[in-house]
């Protein structure tokens, strides 16, 4: 298990910092009162150095995508127009800023990293949605976060009846740690206190000989005081499973 959690923390950046932007996806003009796209830009910028700790002289950052649009299609709690911005730099720093389109407020927030970022946690408490992609808390909250993600491959085998061997085998995972309320795909209307862990679990299985594979997926968010279930999701070839009754006592 320790090996595979060394795994899973090399895996971290599997998932991307903006969802894959598709037609659906509305987008708008800035009109002459509204943020620019420079100045939203410098807004971002401005934030995350200060936020973050970092300088822009030392550690230039790239913008990878900008959008300007209703902001609850992306992180934030808002139908209003806002610019998300998304950079990278070599530090490495993946962000991804939200500023409303005409006020000029961070809406909302996410970091990712790697190894080299595992102890970027900062709480922004006027920003109303914050999450931190792929980074994990050191010290005592670190050993609950392993001992967390050993129970999400526990509960992933049981509901899923695939041998904890298999899962070890052939599963990769993410992972996002921040505030509850704000954490990974939660209904957005609830209200829940403290921190929060979510774990994305993939698993591959393919029979000998056969290019017929079942690919399993496990999202499960775990409260990080009292390791509660805040909510879980199980799919088979993209076809959701429902859950065993009386998971096995942790």
């Amino acid at each position: 298990m320790k090996r595979l959690f060394c795994l899973f923390l090399m895996v971290l950046c599997m998932l991307s910092t903006l969802p894959a932007m598709a037609d659906v996806y509305v987008y708008a003009v800035p009109g002459e009162e509204d943020v620019q796209q420079e100045e939203a830009v410098e807004i971002a910028l401005s934030f995350l150095e200060e936020t973050l700790g970092f300088s822009r002289l030392a550690w230039p950052a790239e913008v990878r995508s900008i959008y300007f649009g209703p902001g609850d299609q992306w992180l934030g709690k808002t139908s209003d127009n806002c610019w998300i911005i998304s950079l990278h730099n070599a530090m490495p720093l993946q962000a991804t800023v939200q500023v409303h389109g005409e006020t000029g407020e961070i809406v909302s927030w996410e970091c990712r990293g790697d190894e080299n970022l595992t102890d970027i946690y900062s709480d922004v408490e006027s920003i109303r949605c914050q999450s931190f992609m792929d980074v994990l808390p050191k010290g005592k909250e670190w050993l609950n976060a392993q001992a967390l993600y050993q129970r999400a491959m526990a509960d992933f085998s049981y509901h899923s009846d695939i041998s904890l061997m298999e899962l070890e085998k052939n599963a990769t995972a993410s992972v996002a740690y921040g505030r509850a309320d704000h954490n990974g795909w939660l209904v957005l209307e609830e209200e829940r206190e403290g921190e929060a862990i979510d774990f994305c679990i993939y698993c591959t299985l393919c029979s000998d000989g056969s290019t017929e594979c079942e690919k399993w997926f496990y999202n499960v968010v775990y409260s990080m005081e009292n390791g509660e279930i805040l909510d879980q999701y199980l799919s088979c070839n993209e076809e959701e499973r429902p859950f065993h009754m009386n998971p096995p006592k942790q």
